[in-house]
């Protein structure tokens, strides 16, 4: 005696066995992306872009997909999503897309998911309040200043 089935379910195996198919032959695309940003630190108020490149690292070519990318911050004000059509890939082949650009709305931590749910995390970053980043980039050029000149006291005291 098998396992006993629900009414319909039978009918419904063949369904689920081409669904795992798919997301088997999907499952084999890599997906790499580098952040764009016009700033070195990101601030409330800006946006940043992904340079995405989807690959297909398997042995057969699937069809045509979705890459699904959800961008969110931890205090719930950046939330924005997009879906990008990913042609059918042969085997090495490769499909750049352009992600973004999403707005940064508050300070605090940010997160880019991807993949075919939208539920990998492919990057994270800690956005700044409004002109933390022209404090942090004068404290650094101050600070630098500041040890040139250390070492040019430490350096000429030992020459006396």
């Amino acid at each position: 005696m098998g396992p006993r089935r629900r009414p319909g379910e039978e009918r419904l195996t063949p369904l689920l066995a081409i669904a795992v198919l798919v997301l088997a032959a999907w499952a084999q695309q890599e997906v790499s992306v580098s952040r764009q940003s016009p700033a070195i630190i990101i601030e409330a108020g800006d946006y940043v872009s992904y340079e995405a490149t989807v690959t297909n690292a398997g042995g057969a070519a699937p069809g045509e997909g979705t890459l699904q990318a959800h961008f969110v911050s931890a205090g719930g004000k950046s939330d924005s999503q997009a879906e990008f059509a990913v042609p059918p890939l042969a085997p090495g082949q490769s499909k750049h897309l352009h992600l973004g650009p999403f707005k940064v709305a508050q300070a605090g931590d940010h997160f880019l998911y991807l993949g075919t749910d939208g539920a990998e995390l492919a990057d994270s970053f800690v956005a700044y309040g409004d002109g933390t980043g022209n404090a942090a980039v004068a404290g650094v050029a101050i600070a630098s200043a500041g040890g040139a000149l250390v070492a040019w006291y430490l350096r000429n005291r030992t020459r006396a």
